[in-house]
């Protein structure tokens, strides 16, 4: 009777440590994404212009709209999906990026703040927003992305309120996913040359986000928590010419047996917007990654 009573004590006090150390860790979860963050809002006023809007609304018809557009279609009036389906972290809708949705509570450099550096309005970390890979959009891709997004029409549409389970604020708090907060951006980004070259195919390979499914050197390995398992694109476009690439781009045609990709799994539905010279820019970017 002696040793049962000394395994009940130990069974008892292991499930008590362990139920401490949830809480701690759903603690410092919970208050990852609703502590406030030390980043300023950027002094930023845009002047609205066609030329801005028209290369605003390219920008956002190749990355925005596969989560804030309605059925992957511009104007960003608030996405149809969640976009944490099939995981156990709750619900959480890409909001309406219109005036008749968020877009009215926001000034410029609030816009600025959210976009690169993954901070909303109240000053507290986004998820799920790829500030990581909108970062390093030079200054004139900023503006223009928020004249387009100044220039849409008003579209009334709610979203669901985003809900998150005890288990995403574990995951916060186990650090095994992040938050969309970036570093501050205090430097001037400029802007690359834009043409078929592997120095403009790095810049669109980072705002598309590729990395994030295709890994860090694009060859499957180090690809963020929770993204669909991209291939080794190195061989794969070393293989395979920029024809077979633009259709695998545009058309959901797979490099090396022609079946149709899902889009759920690549988007190629919104890269079908990318342009002949963006499509090489980035056949020949991945080219040069593997040529390294």
């Amino acid at each position: 009777m002696r040793i049962l009573r000394i395994i009940g004590l130990a069974l008892g006090t292991l499930v008590a440590a362990i139920l401490v150390i949830a809480i701690a860790l759903f603690v410092n979860g919970w208050n990852t994404l609703n502590s406030r963050q030390a980043h300023a809002v950027p002094e930023l006023r845009v002047a609205p212009h066609d030329s801005l809007i028209s290369r605003g609304r390219h920008l956002a018809s190749i990355q925005c709209v596969s989560c804030h557009g309605s059925r992957a279609s511009l104007p960003l009036s608030g996405g149809d999906e969640n976009v944490l389906a099939g995981t156990p972290l709750g619900v959480l809708h890409a909001p309406n990026l219109t005036a008749g949705g968020v877009l009215s509570h926001y000034s410029d450099g609030e816009l600025a703040r959210a976009i690169r550096e993954g901070v909303n309005q109240k000053g507290k970390a986004m998820i799920v927003m790829p500030s990581a890979d909108s970062r390093s959009l030079s200054d004139s891709d900023l503006a223009a992305l928020i004249s387009y997004l100044r220039s849409q029409p008003s579209v009334s549409k709610t979203v669901p309120e985003k809900r998150f389970s005890p288990v995403a604020y574990l995951v916060l708090g186990l650090r095994l996913a992040e938050t969309s907060v970036q570093h501050p951006v205090t430097e001037p980004i400029t802007h690359p040359h834009e043409g078929p070259d592997r120095e403009y195919g790095d810049y669109l390979v980072r705002y598309l986000g590729c990395r994030s499914c295709h890994g860090i050197a694009l060859d499957g390995k180090g690809r963020m928590p929770f993204t669909p398992e991209g291939p080794d694109l190195i061989p794969l476009v070393a293989a395979h010419d920029l024809g077979r690439f633009t259709s695998a781009m545009r058309e959901g045609r797979a490099m090396g047996d022609g079946h149709e990709m899902t889009p759920s799994m690549m988007p190629w539905p919104v890269y079908a917007s990318l342009t002949d010279a963006e499509v090489a820019a980035i056949h020949a970017h991945i080219r040069s990654v593997g040529a390294r």
